[in-house]
């Protein structure tokens, strides 16, 4: 299966997911915005892409979904949920993330104009 919009996907507990709008593809995979169907709460979703369904680009993805649930910090992206193909099995992989809402780092440095963040903006 090839998640798209509107798709709807589900984490370890069973609570439904729907896709709401593609952010963005690229590397191995596609991100969504996405809204959990119980409470409407916002999240990410970061599913491999089809084309990338090989197995190096399976396992780079599996060992991205096994780091990120190792970091838990105010600073970073948490990952809330990962699934690899098994839970679901008519679901492909993907990762259940925060959603930043702030823009990219690409946007934070295109407003900075290329000047160096400094030590207080880096660490928040």
């Amino acid at each position: 299966m090839i998640l798209t919009v509107g798709a709807v996907i589900k984490d370890e507990q069973g609570r439904q997911y729907v896709l709401d709008e593609l952010l963005g593809s690229g590397g191995f995979g596609s991100v969504f915005k996405t809204h959990r169907v119980e409470d409407g709460a916002a999240y990410a979703v970061k599913a491999l892409l089809p084309a990338f369904d090989d197995d190096k680009a399976y396992l780079s993805f599996k060992n991205e979904m096994a780091q990120s649930l190792l970091v838990k910090s105010d600073y970073v992206i948490n990952y809330s949920y990962t699934h690899n193909g098994e839970q679901y099995p008519d679901l492909p992989p993907y990762i259940i993330m925060e959603y930043a809402n702030e823009g990219t780092l690409r946007d934070l440095m295109d407003a900075r104009q290329s000047a160096p963040l400094n030590l207080s903006t880096l660490i928040g």
